[in-house]
């Protein structure tokens, strides 16, 4: 292992066990692997390979919990580097702007805030709020226009920058505990955590007693037999194998046990939103496909979920 760029995980980032079996191994500077860094990253600034030398994507699982996660890892200097060169700043801004454009992705984010002030049962400015990695703050907003108290955290200082220019309040890490939530907000950020059970419990401080904390994730569910299709060189599918493995960012894996094993460690246990509050909140009845999820979507999750997007509540 590159020690100058990369340290190693010896045990499960959920449960602490550290007997864990190896499930994939590959150089970064070899294919498959190299490849996909390439098309991945190069779209989006400019990757240093010289950093990479004498390291590999290693992928293992849990003797315990099973689960998955990344044991080499970026450093504090690497994780500079990716964030602020390999993916450049501007055109993330740019991608970013281009992505979110869209109506759908604001009425999902406008309908769970309805959801949520409907489930609190209280008026909008009796509600915080807080979004942990906010990233360009568009929940923040969307919650802040309801009316409801609003917070935010993120690391990148381009992010913040931009996001104060919203008017949204951030605070910073050591601040966290000093306040006290009804809802926490943690979309897309569990996966890149290096000790996602503490961050949790660190969370866990600053919710009241009758809040909620919604955990976000990618989906790895059957990320063990995409694992074994590229054991067998099988990669013409190689994106779908690893994007909830991406290498140097999602170093976490979740799949929907493995959700629900972290929360419970940390002292949380599942809570389900009444099928009558999402309905009476759903909005977009107009089009066909949005229409059918809509009525199909809830029950999926509330009764068949197999979902990594599920809120949670002290013990």
């Amino acid at each position: 292992m590159n020690q100058k760029y990369f340290f190693e995980r010896n045990s499960c980032p959920i449960c602490k066990n550290n007997k864990f079996l190896t499930i994939y191994s590959c150089d970064f500077l070899k294919d498959p692997i190299k490849t996909y860094i390439e098309n991945f990253y190069n779209p989006l600034g400019n990757i240093d390979f010289d950093l990479l030398i004498n390291s590999t994507f290693v992928i293992c699982e849990c003797n315990n919990c099973n689960f998955f996660f990344q044991k080499q890892i970026p450093n504090e200097f690497l994780n500079k580097k990716i964030y602020t060169e390999w993916i450049d700043p501007d055109k993330h801004f740019y991608r970013h702007l281009t992505i979110y454009n869209d109506k759908n992705y604001y009425s999902k984010i406008a309908q769970e805030i309805m959801i949520l002030i409907d489930y609190f049962n209280a008026r909008p400015n009796n509600i915080n709020f807080f979004d942990y990695g906010m990233g360009w703050g568009y929940w923040c907003q969307m919650a802040q226009a309801f009316g409801c108290n609003t917070f935010g955290y993120e690391v990148s200082e381009l992010q913040i920058k931009n996001v104060k220019t919203k008017g949204i309040s951030v605070i910073n890490w050591d601040d966290i505990p000093k306040h006290s939530f009804d809802f926490i907000n943690t979309e897309q950020v569990f996966e890149h955590i290096n000790d996602p059970l503490e961050t949790l419990c660190y969370l866990k401080k600053s919710l009241n007693q009758n809040g909620l904390i919604k955990i976000s994730v990618p989906n790895g569910n059957g990320i063990k037999k995409k694992i074994k299709f590229l054991n067998q060189g099988k990669t013409s599918h190689l994106h779908d194998y690893l994007e909830a493995i991406l290498p140097f960012q999602h170093i976490n894996c979740f799949t929907h046990e493995s959700v629900i094993k972290m929360a419970k460690l940390a002292g949380f246990k599942q809570k389900k939103i009444p099928l009558i509050i999402i309905y009476a909140n759903s909005t977009n009845w107009r089009l066909i496909r949005p229409l059918m999820i809509n009525c199909i979507k809830p029950l999926y999750s509330n009764v068949f979920s197999r979902g990594t997007s599920l809120y949670f509540e002290k013990i």
